[in-house]
């Protein structure tokens, strides 16, 4: 028999709940509690005769079951200068340290690298999302498009499900070739990431746009309900901006802070043996996962 449902209330999460069914000539009354406590009645139609082989099943569910909850996810941060010639070292970088998703800051790509990098990375990476191309360096005096452009351009390679975040960016932002915003699918769960590059400190007004393109990546996460990074080059101590008084109230730390807890000391510079230029800013609800940091010389 199926059951036709009139005017049911289902719980969101019936797992929780105690449900009794409560039989009536030709009716089922459908009566469900929380914790002993009677929430809700409600009369359900009358049973029909139905033949179907499917009526009372949940088909599909023990052959498809739906994405894996994943126990582990591993995250680089790199800044490749130029990542047209870069193929191989971040094929071996995957290969070495097993890394699910690779963020890219100063890509200098192209339309031309873009396309081209995605193609030949496609086994080892086959999701890209980039920032839009920049500029050529040089124009050649054969007409074609050069591979190699302005210092700018970021980029996310990985091999998990994942999307550009639509509306969440000003347009003017995005113009800039220096952040984007992506939602990554891990199993059941979703992480938002923004990947950005900021602006050395030796151009002129490096600060002050270096605090607006933070700025820029907070009004975008708080956008989308979920926890999120903030990752890349950031060119700059986040934590020394006007930004900072935000970012404190908000809860979030960076893998400087993040760094001593895991090792008992503090992390390692990850440019030149000085600087921590390439750093991320997590959200407070995803700080306890966050199992281990590493600084890679390559």
């Amino acid at each position: 028999y199926r059951l036709i449902c009139r005017d049911l209330y289902a719980p969101h999460y019936l797992d929780r709940f105690f449900v009794q069914i409560v039989f009536a000539p030709n009716t089922w009354y459908c009566t469900f509690a929380s914790e002993g406590h009677f929430a809700h009645r409600t009369e359900m139609a009358s049973l029909q005769p139905d033949h179907s082989p499917f009526c009372a099943t949940r088909v599909g569910e023990a052959a498809n079951p739906g994405p894996a909850q994943l126990e582990e996810i591993r995250l680089g941060i790199t800044n490749p200068t130029s990542i047209i010639s870069k193929v191989a070292n971040y094929q071996d970088l995957s290969k070495k340290l097993q890394l699910d998703l690779i963020t890219a800051s100063e890509t200098a790509a192209t339309a031309k690298a873009q396309l081209q990098f995605a193609r030949n990375i496609r086994k080892t990476y086959p999701r890209m999302h980039w920032s839009p191309p920049v500029p050529a360096h040089r124009h050649r005096s054969d007409g074609d498009e050069s591979l190699r452009g302005k210092a700018a351009g970021v980029a996310i390679m990985t091999t998990l499900p994942s999307r550009e975040a639509i509306g969440t960016l000003e347009p003017e932002w995005i113009a800039t070739c220096r952040i984007i915003h992506s939602v990554v699918h891990m199993g059941t769960n979703k992480l938002q990431l923004v990947t950005l590059y900021g602006v050395p400190s030796t151009q002129k007004d490096s600060a002050s746009f270096n605090n607006d393109i933070l700025q820029q990546a907070l009004h975008a996460i708080s956008q989308v309900n979920l926890p999120a990074i903030i990752l890349g080059d950031f060119n700059v101590d986040p934590f020394t901006l006007p930004v900072a008084q935000k970012l404190f109230a908000l809860g979030f730390k960076d893998l400087k802070q993040l760094f001593p807890r895991h090792h008992g000391k503090d992390m390692p510079p990850t440019c030149r043996d000085v600087t921590h230029p390439d750093n991320a800013l997590v959200s407070p609800e995803i700080q306890d996962l966050i199992s281990q940091i590493e600084v890679h010389p390559e």
